[in-house]
């Protein structure tokens, strides 16, 4: 069983639940001398249906999280409202879900933006917990031009019910545009608070375990309650007035993100941007990633065409043009008892003969929970390759 980093929890964006969630830390990477900026992979991968026993302990799930790791990966994982009987209920039409999902992508690929942040470009340089200082973490512009940040790889996954909710995740731009100016004591707000400290924590696991050059990473940390005072957070409620839609992200986009505490407010007085001006400035100031998804046992049917009838983002349309479009890898058996093999693979068919960046792969033998002989071994050679394609490109 993979090894956890930190074990924490979040508030989801829809109605302020409690979402367990955990990181795991590649430990090939984090020793490795020669790391670099250019180096940073990322994923995060959902579990099946909770009401079924689905969770993060998943053993299929912490299949993929082993490989993923031992391909390099930092990798992140939560818990769905109403797993273990927790908070929050799981939902008939997978809206909340979309947003628990969205809420930890959010904190996923912001963390990941500052410890990029804290890696020098030069690999020969120290990492250093006093890069995330705020100053330094969130304008691009104290850094030098040859210092810029590269983008690095977010992959998006899923396995079973996991996989039904990002095919109906928005564009990543769309996720995180929600974060950019969150109002203090908001979940949002939380969140980034959350992945500054969890990014800090980080930073000095890597440089314990490269100063000692230990075999095992220093213990994992286990974080409970929340970084703003319970004086300050605004809890909102499903319905009520501070819960995010999707819709309302969308329209975020002409917003900025959070205004920079080391800003000049002398500069700020004196021109005011222009609604284009803010938009640019945004995409510019929002972390640099490049999107990749995978399905593990993708289910279509019944339980896709529900969420696709009642998801926020369900035009099926979109979701062939995003899957298409990056780089996605979808692994299933042909066994599948929740699912027709013969249906799945026209699937594949279709969005394959429209793009060389979606690659399918159909294990013989394998049902839908992976635990026939010799299936987990394929099933982890299939991420394996595929990740190492990923890596090659990039280089």
């Amino acid at each position: 069983m993979p090894e956890v980093a930190f074990s924490f929890t979040i508030p989801s964006l829809h109605d302020d639940a409690v979402l367990d969630c955990r990181v795991y830390l590649p430990s090939s990477r984090i020793r490795a001398e020669h790391a670099s900026r250019s180096d940073i992979l990322g994923a995060v991968m959902a579990h099946p249906y909770a009401p079924v026993g689905g969770c993060y302990d998943d053993p299929v799930v912490l299949g993929a999280v082993e490989e993923l790791l031992r391909q390099g990966c930092f990798v992140g994982t939560f818990n769905f409202r109403g797993v273990y009987g927790g908070n929050g209920r799981t939902s008939w039409t997978g809206k909340p879900e979309i947003q628990d999902y969205i809420s930890f992508a959010g904190f996923f690929a912001h963390y990941l933006d500052l410890v990029q942040q804290a890696i020098p470009s030069n690999p020969s340089m120290p990492v250093t917990p006093s890069q995330l200082h705020p100053e330094s973490a969130v304008d691009p512009k104290l850094q030098s031009a040859q210092d810029l940040r590269p983008p690095f790889k977010l992959i998006l996954g899923g396995y079973s019910y996991g996989s039904v909710i990002v095919t109906r995740l928005p564009p990543l731009r769309d996720m995180l545009s929600g974060f950019r100016h969150p109002e203090d004591g908001t979940a949002a707000s939380e969140i980034l608070q959350r992945a500054r400290t969890i990014s800090s924590w980080t930073i000095e696991k890597v440089e314990a375990a490269r100063r000692a050059n230990a075999r095992r990473l220093t213990p994992s940390i286990t974080m409970g309650g929340e970084e703003t005072p319970s004086d300050q957070r605004r809890v909102s409620r499903e319905g009520g007035g501070h819960s995010l839609d999707l819709e309302g992200l969308r329209r975020s986009l002409d917003i900025p993100r959070r205004i920079k505490e080391h800003r000049s407010h002398t500069r700020s007085r004196e021109h005011t941007p222009s609604s284009t001006e803010k938009s640019d400035h945004d995409d510019e100031d929002m972390p640099s990633i490049k999107v990749q998804y995978l399905l593990v046992s993708p289910v279509l049917g019944i339980v896709g065409s529900a969420l696709s009838a009642f998801g926020a983002h369900g035009d099926p349309a979109d979701v062939k043009t995003t899957l298409a479009k990056e780089p996605t890898l979808a692994v299933y058996g042909d066994k599948d008892i929740f699912t027709s093999t013969r249906k799945v693979r026209q699937w594949a068919q279709r969005l394959s003969s429209n793009s060389d960046r979606f690659w399918a792969v159909e294990v013989n033998g394998a049902g839908h929970f992976w635990r026939e002989r010799g299936v987990t071994a394929k099933l982890r050679s299939a991420i394996e390759s595929w990740v190492t394609k990923l890596q090659a490109a990039s280089r």
